[in-house]
């Protein structure tokens, strides 16, 4: 943890969103660790992980983990998460609110508009600042197609551009 603060004075970067968010990570890593979850069976992914790169220096809306089964069914009888069903048909979620940021757990993905698969996904993480991450190039393709989804002037647009930036 001591590490990812160093990182944001080295980045110069002030924002107070910023270091909620890495307290928020960190509630969420002793949710974590407190069923003992293998670093092999989980990857966050989104703004989460472009915080974690210093990719982008702005608050977050939520972090988003994508895990195995065996991990969502940890997650699940333990008192801070509560399950969502974003609508019929769609796999339920699991969230959890860390200093004001909701923390969702997926073990599956059904947006049609940008597919995911989740075992993939987190076999091809990379680990940043000690977290599973999903890669740039996955974060990147779920932007844009998020984006394209939604049409101009949406949230995903100044993400696209710094992740491009990068790659």
């Amino acid at each position: 943890m001591r590490e990812l603060y160093r990182f944001y004075r080295k980045k110069k970067i002030t924002d107070p969103g910023i270091y909620v968010a890495h307290d928020a990570l960190g509630e969420l890593g002793r949710e974590l660790s407190a069923i003992v979850a293998p670093i092999n069976e989980f990857a966050l992914f989104g703004s989460a992980t472009l915080v974690l790169r210093g990719v982008i220096n702005r608050p977050i809306g939520d972090i988003d983990l994508f895990c195995s089964k065996a991990i969502w069914g940890k997650l699940l009888p333990r008192p801070r998460w509560t399950v969502l069903t974003p609508k019929a048909g769609d796999p339920p979620i699991l969230s959890m609110t860390a200093h004001g940021i909701e923390c969702h757990a997926f073990f599956a993905w059904s947006d049609p508009a940008v597919e995911i698969d989740v075992p993939k996904l987190i076999a091809e993480s990379e680990i940043v600042n000690g977290w599973p991450c999903a890669t740039l190039k996955e974060v990147l393709r779920h932007k844009v197609a998020a984006s394209e989804k939604i049409g101009p002037g949406n949230k995903h647009e100044e993400d696209i551009e710094m992740i491009e930036a990068r790659l």
